[in-house]
């Protein structure tokens, strides 16, 4: 049911209620129609140039990868994995005998081959060389 804007709507506690609400709600719609503005994190993405051409090229061994996450990480022990967050920290440091490939199947990772026993009991990994 709609109210009048009058004294007795505003003296009442309905008023108090739902002000934060509308204030907050007024505030997400204003940040998220700001401009967003350079900054010199922005700025410090320069891309990479090779010796024998200007023109940019992927980033050089030993460049720097900044994640963002979130949430702290809890643990970087695989074995005691319990979040996302830890996990995704994890997935960066440590490599696996194989990863999850773009259609979610198992791809080699550290594992050159692997078989599975008829049974489907024992699974044998082939490590690559190096």
């Amino acid at each position: 049911m709609l109210h009048r804007l009058d004294s007795s709507f505003i003296r009442s506690g309905k008023f108090k209620r739902i002000l934060p609400f509308f204030l907050s709600l007024f505030a997400f719609l204003l940040a998220g129609c700001r401009q967003p503005s350079l900054s010199l994190d922005s700025k410090a993405k320069h891309p990479t140039t090779t010796a024998d051409s200007s023109e940019t090229s992927s980033p050089a061994y030993g460049d720097t990868l900044v994640e963002i996450s979130l949430a702290d990480v809890v643990t970087l022990n695989p074995v005691l994995l319990t979040d996302v967050p830890s996990k995704r920290v994890v997935n960066l440091i440590f490599s696996g005998l194989v990863r999850e490939g773009e259609d979610l199947a198992p791809v080699p990772d550290l594992a050159d081959t692997w078989e599975i026993s008829a049974n489907g009991l024992v699974l044998t990994f082939h490590l690559r060389e190096g």
